[in-house]
Formats: structure tokens, sequence, C-alpha cells
């Protein structure tokens, strides 16, 4: 009994397990039918042969039994063997010396191998199209390729220019007709412009201008004429050049020799440019170059300047002045002989006042050459306004007639000037002021008493470059009056000035030497050092030979 009741137990229980997990009936595989083989290649993956269950999706064997893998790995063996002429194969493209090359394929998967083959043919040699290679007879085409060779070859074809200086081919070859030029000719000078005979083939001109040795312009012109209007050359005698050009080919020198004329212009003459001492200068707005010749007060005082008449004429000169005493007037002088007086009439105001300046006119006579003016105070008690009045003088104008000058029928030599020094104030205290001092004197004065502190200078321009002497007329007994020269602003030099004779017997003394330059102002400055009086007259500077 104990023994059946066990075996019930364990029926019963496995009655519930069952009934617990749902219990299905046990899978049978649905085999199918026989799946081939399928061979792996180079590049894709193969299968074996095998049944295939497609309730479970498991593979079997010929036995039946299951197959955990059925791929057969791809071999990774290419085969290039096939010759397929297409870009994605091509190697190196066909040249002129070659075939193009092509990748060997593999004939299963189309994977580019190493090696090669040829297809085709070479190609054309290439050239080039857009410039001709050329010589003096025949042009051509060069090849491009690496190869010496040509094609198209023709001789030239010239064309000649509507200039007839040039022949040329299409290819560029220019063969120059022009291998010499005439020598310019026929040249002219009128109205500022120097003109000449154009020069056939002439493509432009070098020229020259030349004052003796002296090279005063270079330059080059398009055309056969040179206007030399800017140059605003000094009057004289002058020398130009020309040659002709046409590219490297050029003429033979051409000179043509021509006279600038003088013009017979306004000239100014400075009251500032005067011998004048210290005390005589004003600076001043109203006068022309900001200067007069102060305090012309006393008989005796004046301006003198040298000015180049180029024939005898008569002229008006005008005389720009200052005065606080209306109906002054001073006397013109001449090359030593009194012209005329001229007044001055309107009262402009004194230096030191708010004054302004006005002109007085006269005609003098000058004769050819050059000529002495000397503008002075002379006159009497008697006189209204007595002594003949006062002024500042600002400057002498001479007009001109307006006249061309071939100056090469002048002497206009002016290497030795002489500058006057009657401008100065007298210093002595008493009324010892002759009116006229006789003919010691150039001019009949002299500058007067000069003692220790006064000076005087004079400016002047030279005609040419180079070493001058430089000479003091004066007059004094005593030995040993000394004065500090400078030249053009330079260092102060000592000079001692010894003369012999009474206070009014001039003597020129040996002078000293200085280089001076031609168009700008020279200034030599004289200072008295020691406290014996001198009587100065006038400086004279003259060229010494080279």
């Amino acid at each position: 009994m104990k023994a059946k009741k066990l075996l019930l137990s364990v029926t019963v229980a496995g009655l519930m397990l069952c009934g617990a997990a749902a219990c299905k009936p046990a899978h049978v595989h649905n085999y199918g039918g026989w799946i081939d083989e399928t061979g792996a290649t180079c590049s894709d993956a193969g299968t074996l042969g095998h049944y295939h269950c497609d309730g479970c999706g498991k593979n079997f064997g010929a036995d039946y039994g299951e197959l955990s893998d059925i791929v057969i790995s791809a071999t990774g063996q290419h085969g290039f063997t096939e010759k397929i002429v297409q870009d994605k194969y091509l190697a190196t493209a066909a040249t002129c010396s070659a075939a193009a090359e092509y990748y060997y394929s593999c004939a299963v998967c189309g994977a580019k191998g190493e090696e090669t083959f040829t297809d085709g043919e070479p190609s054309d040699h290439t050239y080039d199209t857009e410039n001709w290679e050329y010589d003096s007879v025949g042009h051509w085409r060069s090849a491009t390729c690496g190869h010496e060779l040509t094609k198209d070859y023709a001789e030239h074809t010239l064309v000649l220019s509507a200039d007839e200086t040039e022949k040329t081919c299409l290819c560029g070859y220019t063969l120059d007709m022009v291998t010499s030029l005439a020598t310019p000719s026929g040249f002219a000078y009128a109205d500022g412009k120097i003109t000449f005979g154009a020069v056939k083939f002439a493509t432009s001109y070098d020229i020259e201008i030349l004052k003796g040795q002296t090279v005063i312009k270079t330059g080059n012109t398009a055309v056969a004429e040179y206007d030399i209007t800017a140059l605003n050359l000094a009057a004289g005698e002058y020398t130009f050049t020309a040659v002709a050009n046409y590219k490297a080919v050029k003429s033979e020198k051409a000179t043509f020799a021509f006279s600038v004329l003088a013009v017979d212009g306004n000239v100014l003459l400075e009251a500032e440019d005067a011998a004048l001492n210290r005390n005589h200068i004003s600076y001043d707005g109203v006068a022309h170059g900001g200067a007069y010749a102060l305090a012309i007060d006393d008989c005796g005082q004046g301006l003198y300047f040298r000015y180049y008449a180029y024939e005898a004429a008569e002229k008006a000169v005008e005389v720009r002045y200052s005065t606080a005493n209306a109906g002054s007037f001073m006397k013109f002088y001449v090359n030593g002989a009194y012209q005329k007086d001229v007044v001055f009439s309107e009262n402009t105001g004194w230096f030191g006042d708010s004054k302004t300046s006005a002109t007085a006119s006269v005609t003098l006579n000058f004769t050819q050459g050059w000529n002495e003016i000397y503008l002075v105070k002379i006159g009497t008690d008697a006189d209204t306004p007595a002594y003949g009045g006062n002024a500042q003088i600002d400057y002498i104008k001479i007009i001109g007639s307006g006249k061309q000058y071939d100056l090469s029928g002048f002497d206009l030599s002016g290497n030795s000037y002489k500058l006057e020094a009657e401008c100065a104030q007298w210093h002595w205290a008493d009324n010892r002021r002759p009116a006229f001092w006789g003919d010691k004197f150039s001019l009949g004065y002299g500058l007067g008493d000069m003692k220790t502190g006064d000076w005087f200078k004079v400016s002047f321009k030279v005609a040419e470059s180079g070493t001058y002497k430089i000479q003091l007329g004066f007059g004094g007994p005593a030995e040993g009056r000394q004065f500090n020269v400078s030249v053009n602003g330079g260092s102060e030099t000592v000079r001692t000035y010894t003369g012999a004779g009474d206070w009014d017997n001039v003597i020129l003394d040996g002078g000293f030497t200085a280089e001076l330059t031609a168009g700008e102002l020279q200034t030599i400055e004289f200072k008295k050092v020691n406290d014996d009086w001198i009587n100065i007259d006038y400086v004279l500077i003259t060229r010494v030979a080279d």
C-alpha cells in the first residue's frame, strides 16, 4: 500500500507540472529540397550545399546533421587578364612618341591591376599656334611637344609702312628702312623759338643750349622746334645743337649760333643797394624791398648808381619817396653834369610816423653806354624849403623804351664797379657842411669823418664769377686807420689803411682779393675799429685776370 500511494503521488505531480507549462508537441524539421553549393570568387563569398528548415531557420548537411556555418570565404585571388580600353583603366595618355597605356583588369570583378598594355597609335605632334618663329628669310611654327620639329614654313611677305620707315611681315618680323639720318638744318630764331627743318624719318631730336662752354640746358623734343622762353636766358650769345633720332640711328650734330636780344625795359635802382651808413636804412613795409635811404637832409647827401643805356635817349625817371616836408627837392646829376631837380610835392609823413610813399617824375638825358646817376641834396637857406628840405628815398626807376637790342654790338663789360658813399650822415657838430667840395672827391663829395663804431657797406652784383680786387678810396693824413672788413657775411678781417696828405686828398689803397659769384648779391661791410678819423669816398671792385 505504501508503494502504490507513492506512485500515485508521482503521477499526480507529473500531471500538475504538464498543465502548468502548457506543453506542446515536439518540433519536426521540414528539410525541404537540397540546396546546391555556391562556390566563392575573388571578391564574393560562397555557400555550402545544405538543407534549410524554414521553421527554425537552421541548416543541415546531407546527413541531416546540423551545420553551424554554411559560408565559404572569398578567395581574394584576382585574375588580371582582361584588356578593357576605358578611361578608368588609363595609365598614360598617348603622346607624339608613344601609344596610350592601360591597366589590365580582373576578369571576375573588374578590379584594376598593376601591369599595363598598349592600345592604339601615338598622337600627333603639337605646335605653337599663337606665335611665329622667324629669321631674316622666313617664319614657321615650332613644336611644343619637345621635338625639334617645325611646320608651316614660308618666306616673309614684307609690307611697307605708311611712313616708309619700315617693312613688316604678319609674323612680326620688321625690317628698318632707315639706316642714316640727314643732319638738321635750316635753323632760325624768332619770338623765343628756335626752329629748323624736320629730318625725314626722325622721331625726336636731342638738343643742347650752351653759353660759351657752359651747358645751360639739355633735353629732347619730338618736333623740329624748341621754345626757350621759359629758360629766361640773359641777353647774349648762345649755341644751340640738335641731333636727329630714329630708334638707334642718330644724325650728325648740327650747331646754330643765336643771340638773345636785350629788352630796354624798366630798371629799378634800389636805394638800399647804395653805399649806406648804418643810420640810413629804414626797414618799413611801405618801402619797396622794405628799406629807405633814411634822413637825406644835409647838403651833399644823396645816392649814386650806374645804368647802361643801349642808345642815347631822353627817358622818364621816377623817384619813390617819403617826406614830411612837401616841396622838398633834390638834384639829378648824370655823368657829372647837373640836369634837373626832382620835387617831392606830397607830404607823406616821415620815418617813425604812419607814412605812405609817393612818386615824383622827371626826364633825364642818357648817353649810350654806362651812365653815372647821382641824386643829391644841394641847396641854400634861400630855398623853399631851406636847403631843399629833406626826403627818404625808396628807389629810382628808369622807364624803358621796350626796344630790343642785339648785344653783340655793345660793350657791356662790367668787371669794374665803383660804389659811392655819399648817402651817409655827416658827423660834424658845427655847420661846416660845404654844398660842393670841389674836384678832390669823386663826384665832389665824401662820406665824412668816420670814427670808432661807424660803419658802411656796399651791395652789388658782378657780371661773372671769379677773383676780384676790393679797394678803398679815402682821404686822411694819419697812419693806421683800421676797419674790420667782411665779405658776404664771412669772418671779419682787420685791414689797416695808411694815407698821406690832407683830409680831402683822396688816394686808392692796394686792396685785397675775394671770390665773388655772378648773379648773387654781394655785400662788403667796413666797420671802423680805432678812433683815428678817416674820410671815405668810394669803394672800387675790379675783376682780376685768371
